[in-house]
Parts: C-alpha cells; sequence; structure tokens
C-alpha cells in the first residue's frame, strides 16, 4: 500500500513537471511565432531587408518579449509603475530596431505606416 502511494506521488509528480515543461515550450513558440510575423510585416514596408537584418529584428522582437514577460512578473510594482517600463522598453526596441535599418528602410516604414493610419483614420501628424 505504501509503495503504492509513493508511485502514483512520483506519477503526480512527474506529470506536473512535464506539463510546466510542456507550458514552457509552447510559450516559446508562440513568442518565435509572434516575433517571426513582427519581422515578416516590417518585410513587408522595407522590401530590401537582407538576411542578416532580419536576423537581427528577430532576435531583438524576442528580447524585447522576454523584457515584457519580465516585466509582468514584477508583482510588487504598481501598475503605473510596469507600464512606465513597459513604454520605456518598448522604446529602447523601437529605436534598436531603427538603428538597423538605413535611412531609405526607415524612410519606407515611415510612409506604410502613415498609409495604414490614414486607412483607419488615425491622425498622422508628428506632435
Amino acid at each position: 500500500m505504501k509503495r503504492t502511494r509513493w508511485i502514483i506521488f512520483y506519477l503526480v509528480l512527474t506529470s506536473v513537471i512535464l506539463g510546466s515543461l510542456k507550458g514552457t515550450a509552447q510559450e516559446e513558440k508562440t513568442k518565435a511565432a509572434c516575433a517571426q510575423l513582427t519581422v515578416q510585416a516590417l518585410n513587408k514596408d522595407v522590401a530590401t531587408l537582407n538576411n542578416t537584418q532580419k536576423s537581427a529584428i528577430l532576435n531583438l522582437t524576442l528580447s524585447f518579449y522576454n523584457k515584457l514577460d519580465s516585466i509582468n512578473r514584477l508583482d510588487s510594482l504598481t501598475l503605473e509603475t510596469r507600464q512606465q517600463y513597459k513604454e520605456t522598453v518598448h522604446t529602447q526596441y523601437l529605436d534598436s530596431v531603427n538603428s538597423l535599418l538605413t535611412v531609405t528602410q526607415r524612410n519606407d516604414v515611415e510612409r506604410s505606416r502613415n498609409a495604414r493610419k490614414a486607412a483607419m483614420g488615425v491622425n498622422t501628424e508628428k506632435k
């Protein structure tokens, strides 16, 4: 009887551990898919992205997602503080991506974004 309890305990423990690992793997797969979609969207705006730029932007995007997850785990901070951190991280991410692009590519991205905003009826004037 005692042995059976231990076997059941280990089976449950193993299934919990494997379940959490599966969740983590699925989460990473989802992040990678979202990052790939981000690169594809940027590639539509800039038809001349080379493979080095695509790879660097993919890595920056994955890093950005991981930073956001880390900020979300900081329960001791207020919501406003976490939002400020997220805004800072987002600004750094955009600056990093823009630094990888040439002037022509940046202009292409800006034109594409303004066209999308205009199509949605959003004011595109800079402050």
